[in-house]
């Protein structure tokens, strides 16, 4: 199975509904068509305080207007966050 998480109550809502309309629909609408190519799959709401790393990836890719890859290490924005994860 699948899962596909987010803070966003709001998005999570459009896509168990299916809403692909709005301005944001087409966004909603290529993830439900990338879903559908897996068996079996769900969306799941969390809480920020549950996904800080990705959080904190996604603030300084806004901040920041770049967009990297790290493999096979953590990025250093991060590094205090998997330490806590791991503790």
């Amino acid at each position: 199975m699948r899962i596909l998480e987010s803070d966003s109550l709001i998005a999570i809502q459009s896509l168990q509904a299916s809403e692909t309309g709005g301005d944001l629909g087409h966004l909603c609408q290529g993830i439900i068509n990338l879903m559908d190519s897996f068996r079996s799959w769900n969306f799941k709401h969390l809480k920020r305080d549950y996904i800080k790393v990705a959080h904190e990836l996604t603030q300084h890719a806004r901040h920041n207007g770049i967009s990297q890859v790290w493999k096979g290490v953590s990025p250093p924005m991060v590094q205090h966050l998997n330490y806590l994860d791991c503790s």
